[in-house]
């Protein structure tokens, strides 16, 4: 059995696909969302999610929280005197998402495609691939998150020439955006990624890059549609 797992900096979660299309799998406590959050206690219990969040103001010293932003790092997490890489502390939420879809769909998972940021580098990816790995998953895939939201949404489907916008904004406080746009002509699926305070946009008929300013937000996205419909 093939999953599809989000493995998000706050929250996770699982889906598998049907018939009907996907559907996300509830966790142990009838919840979509886990949260990313890992406790070990002294005796080497581990805790993840809702109930690992719940250990953090008792027991802060044992918990681990936002280790994503870590991935591919050097950084260790030190949890009842016992220290853990990013990727192995991912495994342990993989892991418990894995559970949770085995006892309800009542089958072993043992494959997964995992979403990642449009900015996780190669480093980045393979340390996430690395913690699917640790939980017991073959990742046949690793999907970006913005390209994750355009299938969800059915954009592949779509069969008349159409621009699409699909943006993926991080760090909204000092306006660092990390962006992916997706763009659909008739069969044509053409991605571009960036993470700057500026962002780009290609215009897909003259395939050139345009660069356009985050400092005024409100005022962008109405110039990049602009843009669009003078193209």
């Amino acid at each position: 059995m093939i999953v599809g797992i989000d493995l998000g900096t706050t929250n996770s979660l699982v889906a598998y696909y049907t018939q009907d299309g996907s559907r996300i799998i509830p966790n142990r406590l009838g919840k979509h969302l886990t949260p990313s959050v890992v406790s070990v206690d002294e005796k080497g219990n581990v805790y993840v999610g809702e109930t690992a969040l719940e250990r953090m103001s008792l027991y802060p010293d044992t918990v681990a929280s936002a280790f994503k932003r870590s991935m591919g790092s050097d950084r260790e997490y030190e949890l009842s005197g016992r220290k853990y890489r990013p990727e192995e502390l991912s495994s342990l939420v993989l892991r418990a998402l894995k559970e949770d879809a085995e006892e309800y769909l009542g089958e072993k998972v043992t494959e997964a495609v995992i979403s990642v940021p449009a900015y996780f580098d190669d480093k980045r990816r393979k340390a996430t691939k690395r913690a699917g790995e640790l939980a017991g998953l073959k990742v046949e895939r690793m999907i970006s998150e913005p390209t994750a939201a355009a299938i969800a949404y059915g954009l592949y489907e779509k069969k008349e020439d159409t621009r699409f916008l699909v943006f993926d904004l991080v760090k909204i406080c000092d306006v660092t955006a990390e962006v992916k746009f997706r763009f659909f002509f008739v069969g044509l699926f053409n991605p571009v990624s960036v993470r700057t305070k500026r962002l780009i946009f290609i215009d897909a008929d003259r395939r050139t890059p345009i660069s356009l300013s985050v400092a005024q937000p409100e005022v962008l996205v109405e110039d990049v549609f602009t843009g669009l419909a003078n193209g």
